[in-house]
């Protein structure tokens, strides 16, 4: 979080005269995302203690857990602190406790870092949502001293963070996620007038002193003819006086800035980021046209998938958290790699960004259109192709084995929670399902 400065406003007693002043003092502060904390009272030992089915490999460890097993005769070389002196007072001979063998169930976390998890405002973006999960599933995991992994995917490369446990790890964790938060330098945007009003909307809020008429005077024209498009250029004229200022650009620079869009854009997208605000609007071009590389996105993920799959060796549980509500049908080499992990006998869980109001099952369009405006329709028809498109991908994913949640949906946190009780049970599905 940064902290850039106080914006005064002096007035007289009169209201006559008002100035408005920005006080530069640059503070920057590293804010750890936050967590859900999720009540779950589920042991840390397996409830059967049993051999698993053939393909299963368990994680060998001393049988001296937490929940009793069995009581059986004393036996030559156990070793003293499990002698049951009570019971063996009671019986007359010397019996032995056996435990059950407590058996972590590793969990790693895939996290969704790409450009199409950064558009929107600070705190409502799809990759805030998939931290904020993470951190959470994490905490919860790590409560009952399961050791968790992070592997943060974007368009080009993956970075991976190795299982472990422990209140270190977990802030190593949250320090990973929070830099990986941060809004890095996104593809290039075209120039829209939603953008020129942005950036305006963000110089007169810091640097008002810039945008005073006495100090950036633009001379009066009739051209453009029409007094909308003639407010708009003044606005364009000015912004590229303050930009040309601000970040010390050639004298020939603000002309340049009025009549190429594609460099106005560039410099106002420059602008915002360096404000704090993150602009990537719009991601998409037309429909199903993204600017940013989603097939290099799917491309990454499927090899951290596999690579983390090859070095597994007992029953582990991954954790995809990947933004495919444009996407229903994943990939052939992103479901090959997960039939792979399920023929290996591990659990996956798909959990996708999505807004509140398009979650498969949310309430339909309203049946009177005519009341209602072109903005509003448009969004509307947005909503439902969004949750036709969650229905879609829960089906999709359905058919490979793979529950999906939602992270605008509160039940995502106990959805990883099942499966990992799952996996603790040995189990390959729930009751009452095969």
């Amino acid at each position: 979080m940064q902290f850039r400065g106080v914006s005064v406003g002096v007035f007289d007693l009169q209201g006559l005269f008002m100035a408005k002043r920005f006080i530069p003092a640059r503070q920057t502060f590293r804010v750890l995302p936050t967590s859900v904390t999720v009540d779950s009272s589920s042991p840390m030992s397996k409830r059967v203690n049993a051999l698993p089915p053939p393909g299963i490999h368990r994680l060998q460890r001393a049988g001296m857990g937490s929940e009793l097993l069995e009581l059986r005769e004393y036996v030559p070389g156990d070793p003293p602190k499990a002698i049951a002196w009570k019971v063996s007072a009671r019986r007359d001979q010397l019996m032995t406790r056996e435990y059950e063998s407590e058996v972590p169930i590793r969990t790693t976390l895939f996290v969704d870092c790409s450009f199409g998890t950064r558009h929107g405002a600070f705190g409502q973006r799809p990759l805030d949502q998939i931290v904020r999960l993470a951190s959470s599933i994490a905490r919860s995991a790590m409560s009952v001293r399961d050791p968790v992994g992070l592997v943060a995917c974007d368009d080009a490369e993956a970075q991976h963070m190795a299982c472990g446990a422990g209140d270190r790890h977990f802030f190593q964790m949250l320090d990973r996620l929070s830099k990986r938060a941060i809004s890095e330098s996104p593809p290039p945007v075209r120039f829209t007038q939603e953008l020129i009003d942005e950036a305006w909307r963000v110089c007169g809020e810091i640097y008002p002193e810039l945008l005073n008429p006495k100090v950036n005077q633009v001379p009066f024209t009739w051209f453009p003819i029409r007094r909308g498009k003639r407010l708009e250029r003044f606005r364009r004229t000015r912004l590229a006086a303050v930009l040309t200022g601000l970040y010390s650009l050639p004298p020939d620079q603000p002309q340049n800035l009025i009549f190429d869009d594609v460099r106005m854009a560039s410099m106002c997208q420059r602008f915002l980021i360096d404000a704090g605000y993150s602009w990537t609007w719009p991601v998409v071009d037309h429909r199903r046209n993204e600017l940013h590389d989603w097939h290099g996105k799917f491309e990454v993920l499927t090899d951290a998938l596999t690579r983390v799959v090859a070095r597994s060796h007992d029953h582990e549980l991954f954790v995809l958290l990947v933004d495919l509500l444009d996407h229903p049908d994943p990939p052939g080499r992103l479901a090959d790699a997960i039939r792979l992990a399920r023929a290996h006998h591990h659990r996956i869980v798909v959990i996708c960004p999505c807004p509140i109001d398009c979650r498969p099952g949310s309430i339909g369009i309203s049946n009177s259109p005519l009341k209602r405006g072109l903005t509003e329709l448009l969004s509307q028809a947005e909503r439902a192709r969004r949750i036709n498109s969650a229905e879609k991908l829960q089906r999709a994913l359905r058919r490979l084995g793979v529950p999906v949640a939602f992270a605008s949906d509160g039940r995502a946190v106990q959805l990883v929670l099942s499966e990992v009780e799952l996996a603790r049970g040995g189990r390959t599905s729930r009751a009452g399902r095969r």
